[in-house]
Protein backbone atom coordinates (compact mmCIF):
# COMPACT_ATOMS: atom_id res chain seq x y z
CA UNK A 1 0.00 0.00 0.00
CA UNK A 2 2.94 2.49 0.67
CA UNK A 3 4.55 2.09 -2.60
CA UNK A 4 1.39 2.56 -3.91
CA UNK A 5 0.97 5.91 -2.34
CA UNK A 6 4.25 6.89 -2.85
CA UNK A 7 5.20 5.70 -6.50
CA UNK A 8 1.71 4.42 -8.02
CA UNK A 9 -0.95 6.69 -8.30
CA UNK A 10 -1.27 10.73 -8.34
CA UNK A 11 -2.83 12.00 -5.61
CA UNK A 12 -2.71 15.88 -6.22
CA UNK A 13 -3.37 16.44 -9.73
CA UNK A 14 -7.35 17.27 -10.30
CA UNK A 15 -8.96 13.65 -10.89
CA UNK A 16 -11.53 13.34 -13.17
CA UNK A 17 -14.90 12.84 -12.88
CA UNK A 18 -15.41 8.99 -12.70
CA UNK A 19 -13.45 9.37 -9.58
CA UNK A 20 -16.01 11.85 -7.91
CA UNK A 21 -18.65 9.76 -8.77
CA UNK A 22 -16.58 6.90 -6.94
CA UNK A 23 -16.31 9.33 -3.61
CA UNK A 24 -19.89 10.15 -4.24
CA UNK A 25 -20.62 6.09 -4.11
CA UNK A 26 -19.14 6.00 -0.70
CA UNK A 27 -20.00 9.27 1.11
CA UNK A 28 -21.44 8.50 4.07
CA UNK A 29 -22.58 11.95 4.75
CA UNK A 30 -25.41 12.78 2.61
CA UNK A 31 -24.70 16.69 2.00
CA UNK A 32 -20.78 15.16 0.53
CA UNK A 33 -22.75 12.98 -1.69
CA UNK A 34 -24.68 15.13 -2.67
CA UNK A 35 -21.68 17.89 -3.70
CA UNK A 36 -19.46 15.35 -4.83
CA UNK A 37 -22.47 14.12 -7.53
CA UNK A 38 -23.07 17.80 -8.19
CA UNK A 39 -19.41 18.17 -9.26
CA UNK A 40 -19.87 15.05 -11.55
CA UNK A 41 -22.80 16.14 -14.00
CA UNK A 42 -23.03 18.49 -16.37
CA UNK A 43 -25.81 20.52 -15.33
CA UNK A 44 -25.77 20.35 -11.48
CA UNK A 45 -28.43 19.32 -10.32
CA UNK A 46 -28.81 19.33 -6.41
CA UNK A 47 -32.03 17.68 -5.48
CA UNK A 48 -32.40 20.72 -2.53
CA UNK A 49 -29.80 19.72 -0.79
CA UNK A 50 -27.56 22.79 1.05
CA UNK A 51 -24.28 22.81 -0.11
CA UNK A 52 -22.78 25.92 0.88
CA UNK A 53 -20.30 25.41 3.45
CA UNK A 54 -18.67 22.68 1.17
CA UNK A 55 -18.14 25.47 -1.91
CA UNK A 56 -18.09 29.29 -1.59
CA UNK A 57 -20.83 29.70 -4.52
CA UNK A 58 -23.22 27.28 -4.37
CA UNK A 59 -24.85 28.50 -7.14
CA UNK A 60 -22.43 27.64 -9.84
CA UNK A 61 -23.12 23.70 -10.87
CA UNK A 62 -22.13 20.76 -12.71
CA UNK A 63 -19.23 21.05 -15.37
CA UNK A 64 -18.71 24.96 -14.40
CA UNK A 65 -18.24 24.09 -10.80
CA UNK A 66 -15.68 20.84 -11.58
CA UNK A 67 -13.87 23.71 -13.78
CA UNK A 68 -14.02 26.69 -11.08
CA UNK A 69 -13.33 24.17 -7.90
CA UNK A 70 -10.95 21.11 -9.51
CA UNK A 71 -9.13 22.18 -12.40
CA UNK A 72 -8.42 25.46 -11.87
CA UNK A 73 -7.80 25.80 -8.33
CA UNK A 74 -5.63 22.10 -8.68
CA UNK A 75 -7.22 20.47 -6.59
CA UNK A 76 -5.74 16.91 -6.18
CA UNK A 77 -7.54 13.74 -5.01
CA UNK A 78 -5.70 13.76 -1.59
CA UNK A 79 -7.40 17.56 -0.52
CA UNK A 80 -10.34 15.84 -1.33
CA UNK A 81 -10.41 12.85 0.49
CA UNK A 82 -8.42 14.80 3.86
CA UNK A 83 -10.20 18.02 3.14
CA UNK A 84 -13.25 18.95 1.27
CA UNK A 85 -15.03 14.96 1.61
CA UNK A 86 -14.05 13.11 4.67
CA UNK A 87 -16.62 10.91 4.94
CA UNK A 88 -15.68 9.38 1.83
CA UNK A 89 -13.94 5.82 2.49
CA UNK A 90 -13.46 4.09 -0.71
CA UNK A 91 -12.09 0.46 -0.44
CA UNK A 92 -8.03 0.77 -1.65
CA UNK A 93 -8.43 -1.40 -3.98
CA UNK A 94 -11.47 0.04 -6.26
CA UNK A 95 -10.05 3.35 -5.43
CA UNK A 96 -6.68 2.30 -6.73
CA UNK A 97 -8.29 1.21 -9.88
CA UNK A 98 -9.85 4.19 -10.94
CA UNK A 99 -7.04 6.11 -9.72
CA UNK A 100 -4.67 7.89 -11.99
CA UNK A 101 -1.03 6.90 -12.13
CA UNK A 102 1.51 9.52 -11.19
CA UNK A 103 3.13 10.53 -14.48
CA UNK A 104 6.34 10.43 -14.91
CA UNK A 105 8.45 13.86 -15.20
CA UNK A 106 10.70 14.64 -17.45
CA UNK A 107 13.53 17.07 -17.31
CA UNK A 108 16.63 17.90 -19.64
CA UNK A 109 20.03 17.18 -19.26
CA UNK A 110 21.96 20.25 -18.69
CA UNK A 111 25.74 18.72 -19.26
CA UNK A 112 27.30 16.95 -22.07
CA UNK A 113 28.11 13.15 -21.57
CA UNK A 114 31.33 13.28 -24.04
CA UNK A 115 32.66 16.22 -21.65
CA UNK A 116 31.62 14.38 -18.35
CA UNK A 117 30.84 10.49 -19.84
CA UNK A 118 29.93 9.03 -15.97
CA UNK A 119 27.74 12.31 -14.39
CA UNK A 120 24.48 13.63 -15.29
CA UNK A 121 23.53 16.64 -14.22
CA UNK A 122 20.07 18.43 -14.96
CA UNK A 123 18.43 22.09 -14.01
CA UNK A 124 15.10 22.49 -12.90
CA UNK A 125 13.09 25.37 -11.52
CA UNK A 126 10.82 24.43 -8.49
CA UNK A 127 6.95 25.18 -8.79
CA UNK A 128 5.12 27.15 -6.90
CA UNK A 129 2.39 29.16 -6.97
CA UNK A 130 -1.03 30.52 -5.86
CA UNK A 131 -4.53 29.67 -7.29
CA UNK A 132 -6.45 32.25 -8.28
CA UNK A 133 -8.43 31.98 -4.68
CA UNK A 134 -5.39 32.18 -2.64
CA UNK A 135 -4.50 28.63 -2.10
CA UNK A 136 -0.65 27.98 -2.34
CA UNK A 137 0.51 24.86 -4.39
CA UNK A 138 3.81 23.22 -5.23
CA UNK A 139 5.32 21.24 -7.73
CA UNK A 140 4.94 17.38 -6.40
CA UNK A 141 8.79 16.48 -8.10
CA UNK A 142 10.49 19.78 -8.08
CA UNK A 143 9.91 20.24 -4.58
CA UNK A 144 11.30 16.71 -3.99
CA UNK A 145 14.24 17.63 -5.82
CA UNK A 146 14.74 20.63 -3.87
CA UNK A 147 14.59 19.21 -0.49
CA UNK A 148 16.95 16.20 -1.54
CA UNK A 149 19.41 18.92 -3.32
CA UNK A 150 19.89 20.48 0.31
CA UNK A 151 22.13 18.06 1.51
CA UNK A 152 24.50 18.56 -1.75
CA UNK A 153 24.45 22.37 -1.30
CA UNK A 154 24.81 22.99 2.25
CA UNK A 155 27.53 20.17 2.66
CA UNK A 156 31.40 20.05 1.63
CA UNK A 157 31.59 16.52 1.07
CA UNK A 158 28.16 14.85 1.11
CA UNK A 159 28.40 10.90 1.68
CA UNK A 160 24.74 9.95 1.45
CA UNK A 161 24.29 8.57 -1.66
CA UNK A 162 21.24 9.25 -3.66
CA UNK A 163 19.62 6.94 -5.88
CA UNK A 164 17.03 8.32 -8.60
CA UNK A 165 14.90 6.02 -11.13
CA UNK A 166 15.76 7.57 -14.42
CA UNK A 167 15.64 6.36 -17.71
CA UNK A 168 16.81 7.72 -21.31
CA UNK A 169 13.70 9.31 -23.37
CA UNK A 170 15.11 9.84 -26.69
CA UNK A 171 13.65 12.57 -28.68
CA UNK A 172 13.19 13.39 -32.42
CA UNK A 173 16.74 16.05 -31.75
CA UNK A 174 18.44 13.43 -30.51
CA UNK A 175 17.90 11.20 -33.14
CA UNK A 176 18.76 13.42 -35.81
CA UNK A 177 22.18 14.57 -33.94
CA UNK A 178 22.94 10.90 -33.17
CA UNK A 179 22.28 9.83 -36.71
CA UNK A 180 23.95 13.36 -38.81
CA UNK A 181 27.67 14.35 -39.41
CA UNK A 182 27.50 17.82 -38.27
CA UNK A 183 31.26 18.11 -38.96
Amino acid sequence: MREAFLNGIDLFSPPKKAILRLLAEYASKPEEKEALINLCSAKGERKGVEISMLFPHPNIAGSKLYMDEIVEEHTGLAELLLDRFPSSKPPFGHLLSVAAPLQPRYFSMANSPLAHPNIIRFAFSVVRYTTAKGKHREGLCTTWLEQLSQHFLNSSSPTTPVHLKIFFRPTRVTHILLHTNLI
